[in-house]
Formats: C-alpha cells, structure tokens, sequence
C-alpha cells in the first residue's frame, strides 16, 4: 500500500512538473529574456537532527546561474522536497577553480582539456562527491519525494539505475571519500601523455 501511495504522488509531481513547464512556455514567450538568479549557496531550510553518512548537500551545477523559469522552479521544488539540505551551486568557472583547489594537477589538467561543458560537469560532480559527498542532481531534474527519504541516513551511497539497468548519473548520492567513486573518476579521466 505504502509503494502505491509513493507510486501515485511521484507521478502526480511529474504531471504537475510537465504542466508547469508547458506554461513556462507561455511566460518565456512573453518575456523572453527574462531569467532567474540561482543562489551559489543556501542554508537548509530546516536543521536537522539526525546524522548522515550522506552529507545534507544538495549539489548542482550549469554553465550559468541565470536560468529560465522552468528550471528556477525546478530548483524551488528540490529546494522544498530537501528541506534539510544545503544548496550549492557552481557555474563552469568555480567548478574548475574547485578542482585546481582540492585535487591534483594532473587531474585539474585532465578536467581542463574536456572541451564540452556537459563532459566537464559530468567529471566535476563524481569529484566534488568524493571530495565533500552530498547529493548531486542535473540542473533541469526534480526529485518526486523528500529527499530525505530517498538518501535515508544510514546509507554511504545511492545511485539510479535507467530501465536497462544502466547505473545514471543525473542523480548520484555519496559519503565522501567513496571508493566506488574513486574508482569511477579514475575511469574518466582522459588519457594524459603519461600514459598513452
């Protein structure tokens, strides 16, 4: 009964995700350059007394922080399903500064010769959670639960599987210093002359 209820409000949440949307449409056709300023940092909404193996961060990431209404409502409803999470946010310059401040130089090399943005940030997000942890969620996704709920406080890590079993990495949650990440940021570094 209860995976029913879940089942029911999490598609729910996609139909009223998909409706705002189409009307977001409507807005941007009216005011098309209108955009919205998305916070680098926010404070959780509530505190938490409850510990985490999973950091209480909610991370993201875009080349700007200047968004269009769909995706800056896609941000005030994670904000509101993860109340107990901080929120950060890092456009395509701190993502490299982060980088060059907390990892090696080959890795701030190998991060900075990935030419496409989306490859860049696929990178930076399996680092910045092995650095710090927390939860990482694409810029123009949502959650359909309490966040909370999903990443429950025992758990080291979670990661989302497609319908062909593939492991995603538009939502990922990890402890710091995970080894199955570790691993994984091995695996996408590009190839330096070093070993070629």
């Amino acid at each position: 009964m209860k995976l029913l209820i879940v089942l029911m409000v999490s598609r729910l949440i996609k139909l009223f995700a998909n409706i705002t949307k189409l009307l977001s449409y409507g807005f941007h056709f009216l005011f098309p350059r209108k955009r919205f300023t998305l916070p680098e940092q926010a404070a959780p909404l509530l505190k938490s007394r409850k510990t985490s193996a999973v950091p209480r961060i909610l991370w993201q990431t875009n080349f700007t922080n200047k968004a269009t209404l769909p995706v800056y409502l896609n941000y005030l409803f994670n904000r509101l399903m993860s109340p107990s999470f901080e929120y950060r946010f890092m456009i395509t310059d701190a993502r490299a500064a982060f980088i060059q401040e907390n990892f090696s130089q080959e890795i701030f090399e190998a991060y900075s010769r990935l030419q496409v943005g989306a490859a860049q940030a696929d990178f930076w997000r399996v680092l910045v959670l092995q650095k710090c942890g927390g939860v990482y969620l694409d810029i123009d996704a949502h959650v359909v639960w309490p966040l909370s709920r999903i990443v429950k406080p025992e758990m080291e890590e979670l990661f989302i599987t497609t319908k062909r079993g593939e492991i995603s990495n538009y939502f990922i949650a990890s402890k710091p210093d995970n080894p199955h990440l570790a691993r994984s940021s091995r695996r996408s570094m590009p190839m330096s002359k070093a070993t070629k």
